[in-house]
């Protein structure tokens, strides 16, 4: 079939016939298509391809390498080493909508591997396009590119600066007015990941609007919404009074507490991460927040199996019990005393120093560390 590919008037059908076996129908099915079309030296005739005249065979052989960068880390290495990854984003830069997916897609895939594949695509000029394609009109390209950008808003500040001098911020804030949950899910945790250590990007991304639309967020069906936009809420709250007031007053508390009692323990970790915020801001956040009726719900949480979800329920405690005997008096009354004596022995340290923290100030050994965070 290789040798089909070399051949100009068969290349969309070989491409499109080797992007179906890359696919497979089971994993073991793809791993063993997918280390029989490298061995057959397909992958250097695909990116070859992607320099075509052709529009459908661009998009075809960008698919095909898609497919294949799903699989092993073998499979990535070989097509950065055929060059793949300028053509794939001078594809990007093409401004067609069909080679712009296709091409977004192979990128966000490699991406998912090793250091040295997303510094390739990096040194390429990706970032500022990817950034760009969020204006796209196309969900799943929104989604790529979302997707994409979050890879690498992790791995360096330098990444993070880029994205954001491209014009972020207001683009993924504007897509968490999205119809589509996926969507919705990608640019909140795409936000979350761009200022989790920037007082400057979190205090940008409140003056975009992105707080009523997060609260909003809090309101979906979709656990993966509900999860990054709690989260996002999180680190926005987190060490700055400007967040936190525009938190309240957008109305996000009662939300939050009321995703402590959902069944997806990421949920319940990152509303009770969130409280755990904004109980750090101060004596009136904390008071509503106990009027919420969090407490009961936060000490049934030390239950869980989980160990973020016991840590950050057990930090949200540590923080309300500071300077409250209202506080203190109900999670007595819940019975938290024996589970934070159980989790001050935990195998976590997050977990122990969190609980033991909380004992400290029920028992009113030192309330000096209660408001540790």
């Amino acid at each position: 079939m290789t040798r089909v590919v070399k051949q100009e008037w068969h290349h969309k059908a070989a491409a499109r016939s080797l992007g179906h076996l890359a696919i497979g129908s089971k994993q073991s099915e793809h791993a063993k298509f997918e280390d029989a079309i490298i061995a057959a030296g397909a992958v250097p005739l695909l990116v070859n391809l992607l320099g075509s005249d052709q529009p459908g065979v661009q998009a075809l052989s960008a698919g095909v390498l898609a497919n294949l960068a799903c699989g092993s880390q073998q499979s990535r290495d070989a097509i950065v080493a055929a060059g793949a990854v300028p053509l794939l984003v001078g594809l990007v830069r093409s401004g067609q909508p069909i080679l712009q997916e296709a091409a977004a897609g192979a990128v966000c895939r490699l991406a998912i591997g090793a250091q040295q594949d997303r510094d390739a695509i990096t040194a390429a000029g990706a970032m500022p396009l990817l950034v760009a394609l969020l204006k796209s009109d196309q969900h799943h390209v929104q989604a790529l590119s979302a997707c994409t950008l979050r890879r690498f808003v992790r791995d360096s500040q330098q990444n993070r600066d880029v994205i954001t001098a491209a014009g972020a911020v207001p683009l993924l804030v504007g897509l968490l007015r999205s119809d589509q949950h996926h969507v919705q899910a990608l640019s909140a945790g795409t936000l979350r990941s761009l200022v989790h250590d920037s007082q400057q990007r979190r205090r940008a991304i409140v003056a975009a609007g992105a707080v009523p639309l997060l609260t909003d967020l809090l309101k979906s069906d979709q656990a993966a919404v509900q999860e990054e936009a709690a989260g996002a809420l999180l680190i926005l709250a987190r060490d700055s009074q400007q967040g936190q007031h525009t938190i309240i007053a957008a109305g996000a508390m009662p939300l939050l507490v009321a995703l402590l009692r959902s069944e997806n323990p990421n949920v319940q970790a990152r509303s009770a991460g969130a409280l755990w915020s904004l109980a750090f801001g101060s004596q009136q956040y904390r008071d509503g927040i106990i009027a919420a009726s969090a407490v009961p719900l936060l000490v049934a949480l030390l239950r869980s199996d989980c160990a973020a979800v016991q840590e950050e329920a057990a930090g949200a405690l540590h923080s309300l019990a500071f300077n409250s005997q209202h506080c203190i008096d109900a999670i007595i009354a819940a019975g938290g005393m024996p589970l934070l004596d159980v989790l001050a022995k935990s195998s976590s340290p997050a977990v122990q120093m969190q609980a033991a923290g909380a004992l400290r100030c029920i028992k009113g050994m030192d309330s000096s560390d209660c408001k540790i965070m």
